[in-house]
């Protein structure tokens, strides 16, 4: 097996007598305390010195950090009490979320994350034989489609949905949105 460097311009194969002589260097700003660990990679070559390291760290020891922030470092090394968990989750609430959208709470996400919604797909696939009504193709994801659309007629009932593939599905949904169908009958 050829190294992974074979043929490649510009990589310097150092000598022994390099190495060595590099090797006594580090030794000897070790020794010198000017760098505290031998051979670190990826480190940089900064000097280390003690009066340097007191600095950097009452830097650090006298900056500011908000509660929030305190809170969020901490999710990542101990498990939360019951009390954090409550303040963790009063914190980010609202308007606080990531998620939060002005207020909208989407009255479709809550109906179709009902146990209801769920019973009432299930009989209009079972009714239509786990097909797309459209297409006719059978094993592949299913939507049950309504035909007059929900946001129009609020009416959830089994005559008012198909059963629908995702393809037919959009191209169902684009043409109603553009005006080119009034209902899924007129496909």
């Amino acid at each position: 097996m050829a190294p992974w460097n074979k043929g490649k311009k510009g990589i310097i194969k150092h000598t022994d007598e390099w190495k060595n002589k590099m090797r006594e260097l580090m030794k000897k700003r070790y020794v010198e305390g000017v760098i505290t660990t031998l051979f670190r990679k990826g480190s940089k070559t900064e000097d280390w010195t003690p009066e340097r390291r007191i600095k950097v760290g009452l830097k650090s020891k006298n900056r500011v950090v908000s509660m929030e922030t305190r809170i969020l470092h901490s999710l990542h090394w101990k498990p939360h009490t019951e009390a954090t968990k409550k303040k963790l989750s009063e914190m980010f609430k609202g308007e606080r979320s990531h998620f939060w959208k002005g207020g909208a709470t989407k009255q479709t996400q809550l109906r179709v994350r009902n146990y209801k919604w769920d019973a009432i797909k299930k009989q209009a696939y079972k009714r239509d034989k786990w097909t797309c009504q459209l297409c006719r193709r059978t094993k592949i994801k299913l939507f049950a489609h309504h035909i007059i659309p929900y946001r129009i007629c609020k009416n959830d009932n089994l005559d008012n949905l198909i059963t629908v593939c995702g393809k037919c599905h959009s191209k169902l949904e684009v043409a109603f949105n553009r005006g080119e169908i009034k209902n899924c009958h007129e496909a």
